[in-house]
């Protein structure tokens, strides 16, 4: 009996951790053709907010990949794979090589935790990307 009990248990607990996975790790985004406009929206983003990073900086780029991560990947926030392509198109964005995306990335969810004006920067430009975003799928809703 009791270990039917603990059959039945684990079985609930995985159904539940499969749910929370799906709602965590499933990408807000796809098509990876978005990214340019991500990025200019980014730029417009950060001459708002007062001491954001300059903009030839390594910090400014990785506020930019942590939001791309977040949007289109997040299993590569915990050093999972990134999805085919993603990093191909980052590089060619900032013309940079693949391997010196990864490096970008390597240490971001680190900074994210350990370091609050990183952290209050990325969740500040992720906030509008999400809000234009949103905004934008309304926009093309009401015109059919």
């Amino acid at each position: 009996m009791e270990q039917l009990n603990s059959i039945t248990e684990l079985s609930e607990l995985k159904k539940r951790v499969e749910m929370l996975e799906d709602k965590i790790l499933k990408p807000q985004l796809t098509d990876l053709q978005h990214i340019p406009m991500l990025y200019d929206w980014h730029k417009s983003i950060a001459s708002e907010i007062k001491d954001f990073p300059d903009k030839d900086s390594t910090e400014y780029k990785q506020v930019f990949l942590f939001c791309i991560l977040i949007l289109y990947c997040p299993r590569a926030l915990t050093d999972d794979f990134m999805i085919r392509g993603l990093r191909q198109h980052l590089a060619i964005l900032f013309n940079l090589s693949p391997s010196h995306i990864s490096n970008l990335i390597k240490n971001i969810s680190f900074y994210y935790k350990k370091y609050s004006k990183f952290r209050n920067d990325c969740d500040t430009v992720l906030a509008e990307i999400q809000f234009r975003i949103e905004k934008r799928i309304l926009e093309l809703i009401q015109r059919k």
